[in-house]
């Protein structure tokens, strides 16, 4: 019953969202390997909680030992290809690796998820996974439209930013691309923003740049990495 229902994707694009289509399914399983909530602890709490251990760079570290393993068979290894086109993406969205802590919310705000802002993003977190606003809206169901709009994007974002353009493009360990992460989080996304207010020019001005960076950074690292595993 659950191949049936499992989704089909047989793209290399679509690929890249098939842990989220298996989340709009109510799949939890894996549901906390798509970030590591390193503690940001913005307002000097006594004491924060620290990342759970099955996280983002758990998740990356575990799927390229099984994509690289010639034991593991062809099943295990393409599901680990889509963890890694997925994780790896998600690992460089700045909110994907921290959770600030402060005196409104001890717990943490789970990435930004629980930072409401003035729009209908509804969340500094869903704002920042739609590129703070720069990226298209795309339907991801629709084979056309990604076809169409993905490619055209990645060509411009290359030839913006060449792989020279990054010294560290050859760090190879997840945990170093989470700290990266996390200090873009505390100096760009949580910077110039208020909750329950709408970002302003300014801060969209310093936060597509960022965008940019890192979704052209994500795609060179997840190439090495593919090309060391294979």
């Amino acid at each position: 019953v659950l191949a049936e229902q499992e989704p089909k994707v047989s793209d290399f694009q679509r690929a890249a969202n098939w842990m989220d289509l298996f989340r709009e399914r109510d799949f939890k399983q894996n549901h906390p390997w798509h970030y590591i909530n390193l503690p940001y602890n913005a307002e000097g709490l006594p004491s924060v909680a620290p990342a759970r251990p099955d996280n983002a760079v758990w998740a990356i570290n575990e799927s390229r030992a099984t994509l690289a393993s010639a034991k593991a068979g062809d099943f295990l290894r393409a599901e680990a290809l889509r963890y890694l086109l997925h994780i790896v993406g998600d690992l460089h969205q700045p909110l994907h690796a921290v959770s600030r802590f402060s005196l409104a919310l001890p717990d943490g705000d789970q990435g930004g998820n629980l930072w409401k802002i003035g729009n209908d993003d509804g969340t500094l977190h869903w704002f920042w996974d739609n590129g703070a606003g720069w990226l298209p809206r795309i339907d991801i169901h629709d084979q056309t439209e990604w076809k169409k709009t993905v490619p055209p994007l990645a060509a411009a974002l290359v030839a913006e930013f060449p792989p020279e353009t990054f010294a560290a493009r050859g760090e190879s360990d997840p945990m170093v691309w989470a700290r990266e992460s996390y200090a873009l989080a505390v100096e760009v996304v949580y910077r110039g923003i208020q909750e329950n207010e709408t970002p302003n020019a300014e801060y969209l001005a310093t936060a597509h740049p960022a965008v940019k960076r890192r979704l052209v950074l994500a795609g060179y690292r997840l190439a090495e990495l593919l090309e060391g595993a294979l």
